[in-house]
């Protein structure tokens, strides 16, 4: 075991340990917009020729941007196909992905392909918290929500996503990540608005 990943184990029994630590969700939304319209994107096109066994899979759109997330499902010709990393378009549209199951059978250029998950919702344990925000226009300072979070290797949170935390969403505001050890022990998360 490395000396960060002691660390991990130990943060990770530490923020189970406190009476207020919970199971919370972390909800990513796909982020595939048009690049000028900011307008999302559900509908692809598959980018070149694929064979069928293939678990590599090269989508395309018009103006694409964004990330789509690990276990994303994307839907061709009534087969769900689930990515397996989460992948970035690329500046000339292009979303490069490795799936699975592997392609039921070939596929041709230009076939369409649909993102049928708008999120993907990851389990997490966190500890409660609070801190103190300035809002920059008018000076007031706010109580919000923190969250002390266990490392996991399967999600990175950012701002911008979700926790759920019993049914209630609140969008994620702030991400500071907690080093020790040489690697991430655990992230702080502070909550913004409900969305």
């Amino acid at each position: 075991m490395t000396v960060a990943a002691d660390f991990r184990a130990l943060m990770l029994r530490a923020i189970k340990h406190f009476a207020d630590s919970a199971t919370v969700t972390l909800r990513k939304r796909h982020s595939l917009k048009k690049q000028r319209t900011g307008a999302p994107i559900n509908a692809l096109l598959v980018n070149g020729a694929h064979t069928a066994g293939a678990s590599a899979l090269s989508l395309r759109a018009d103006l694409l941007t964004g990330t789509l997330p690990k276990g994303s499902v994307v839907t061709i010709s009534g087969t769900g196909y689930t990515t397996q990393a989460s992948a970035d378009a690329v500046a000339s549209g292009v979303l490069s992905l490795t799936v699975s199951p592997v392609l039921a059978g070939n596929l041709s250029d230009g076939t369409a392909a649909t993102v049928t998950t708008t999120f993907v919702d990851y389990t997490l344990t966190a500890q409660a918290g609070s801190v103190d925000v300035t809002n920059t226009e008018n000076g007031e300072v706010e109580t919000r929500r923190q969250f002390f979070v266990a490392y996991s290797a399967d999600v990175t949170p950012e701002p911008g996503d979700f926790l759920v935390i019993d049914s209630a969403q609140q969008r994620i505001a702030d991400v500071q990540e907690v080093n020790a050890g040489g690697g991430i022990t655990r992230w702080d998360l502070t909550l913004g608005s409900a969305s």
